[in-house]
């Protein structure tokens, strides 16, 4: 299924999402499936009659499924951490990079065990190529740590691909994916030796069947990823549907 990005003349980002908050259901009648008229519906105490077989039912399942679809799909406002740019039809958007706790302790534990290297090599006691090692690891994790608001990973959403920089990489994979091959987009949890941590997912037609496919991870807040996703989907015109592996 080919995705085109959604274009108006001026298009006002508020009045988009005032359109995709809106739902609209029909009422059919249960005993014999006919559509029921609005003059057979009491929406004062959520009654309705089918006109066909005058039956009576309560519609609260239906005004609860409207709820929760408003609930859903409320716009999520642009979080701490992330920017987001046009440049012509194509979207961008900037996220800044997670330093974790391992990162921190490692710069912290990396120059002490680089100073007690050096004095072993100083006595003798240890060769000269662990100390340089430590040393080159701890100019490594402090730069990371210092340098912490400058990196960010770029995520470019255009009618052709939707790929993903990491400037530095930190063990993370640069990626490219098809737009035309994005069915939906989804969060996850990293796992369950990760918590509190997310990823943003993409499920691409593959043929006759599908695939699960890492866009982004390493993210502290589900709001942040349900920010990306939500952007994506807008970009792409995509209805926002279920996936079972979905974060609750």
């Amino acid at each position: 299924m080919d995705h085109k990005p959604l274009h108006k003349l001026k298009l006002n980002l508020n009045e988009y999402l005032d359109e995709k908050q809106k739902h609209f259901e029909f009422v059919d009648c249960p005993s014999c499936g006919d559509h029921v008229n609005a003059d057979g519906i009491n929406l004062a105490n959520l009654m309705a009659k089918c006109g066909k077989c005058s039956a009576i039912f309560t519609i609260d399942d239906i005004k609860a499924g409207l709820n929760e679809k408003a609930k859903d799909n409320q716009p999520i406002v642009r979080p701490e951490g992330v920017e987001k740019y046009y440049y012509g039809d194509e979207l961008d958007l900037t996220v800044n990079q997670t330093n974790f706790v391992l990162e921190w302790i490692f710069s912290i534990l990396a120059p002490i065990y680089g100073f007690g290297f050096f004095a072993g090599w100083v006595a003798g006691e240890i060769p000269l190529f662990l100390p340089i090692i430590c040393a080159i690891l701890a100019l490594i994790s402090i730069a990371s740590v210092v340098t912490r608001k400058r990196q960010m990973s770029h995520i470019r959403v255009s009618d052709e691909i939707i790929d993903v920089v990491h400037r530095p990489k930190k063990f993370n994979k640069n990626v490219e994916f098809r737009t035309s091959d994005v069915e939906q987009v989804y969060v996850a949890d990293m796992g369950k030796t990760t918590t509190g941590v997310y990823k943003v997912m993409l499920v691409l037609n593959d043929g006759d069947s599908q695939k699960h496919e890492l866009l982004i991870k390493g993210l502290k807040s589900i709001r942040l990823a349900k920010y990306i996703e939500q952007e994506i989907e807008n970009h792409l015109a995509i209805e926002n549907q279920k996936v079972i592996e979905e974060v609750k």
